[in-house]
């Protein structure tokens, strides 16, 4: 991996594309997304495969199933929630350390270009949501994985959508046509998976 503050073009070598399908089990595009960015940290051994190797579909089970108990003793299962409106089920991705066994944090990252282009520099792939729109209204959320830096300096992206199918997020920030329709997509927010033990303290951003 060849990075540098002159912004070095390179990539995470080997860095797994999970592709969002038609089941219930593959279809979210952050499920993939995480998917793929846990399965590269598993893959270089900075994450335990605790239980068993990053995929979607195996994702998808694991959190559907997943469950804690509150202080007052009542269960909660919220590996997956419905935004407000909305009527998709997303995954809650402060629920992922549990299938990396508690060896996984969720941080927050700027989602400045340089500061992604940093955080590539080190070696760490970056989960990027995005706003979709289409016309002026807003659609929803999106998600892709930031994983390597073009020769001139765009932000290559893992996107999990067969349709969409962009390779930098450069394409989402200046609008592209996909099977017949234009789309725009916002930079909303930014987070790396951090090998290590979760903070006591999370927040869900959808």
């Amino acid at each position: 991996v060849t990075f540098s503050a002159r912004t070095v073009s390179g990539t995470l070598p080997g860095f797994p594309r999970f592709i969002q399908g038609t089941s219930p089990e593959t279809r979210d595009a952050l499920t993939n997304a995480a998917a793929s960015t846990l399965r590269y940290l598993q893959d270089i051994g900075q994450v335990p495969a605790s239980n068993g190797a990053a995929e979607p579909s195996l994702l998808h089970r694991f959190l559907k199933d997943f469950c804690v108990f509150d202080p007052q003793g009542e269960k909660i299962c919220d590996g997956f929630l419905v935004a407000p409106g909305g009527s998709v089920p997303v995954m809650n991705l402060w629920r992922l350390p549990a299938f990396a066994g508690g060896n996984l944090d969720i941080a927050a990252a700027g989602i400045k270009a340089e500061q992604i282009r940093d955080l590539l520099g080190q070696g760490i792939p970056v989960l990027l949501g995005l706003t979709l729109s289409s016309g002026g209204a807003v659609l929803g959320s999106h998600f892709v994985v930031a994983y390597g830096v073009s020769p001139n300096g765009a932000i290559l992206v893992h996107d999990p959508s067969p349709v969409f199918n962009r390779a930098t997020l450069d394409e989402y920030l200046a609008g592209f046509t996909a099977a017949g329709v234009q789309y725009r997509g916002a930079l909303s927010a930014a987070a790396q998976l951090a090998p290590r033990s979760p903070s006591p303290v999370g927040l869900l951003v959808v």
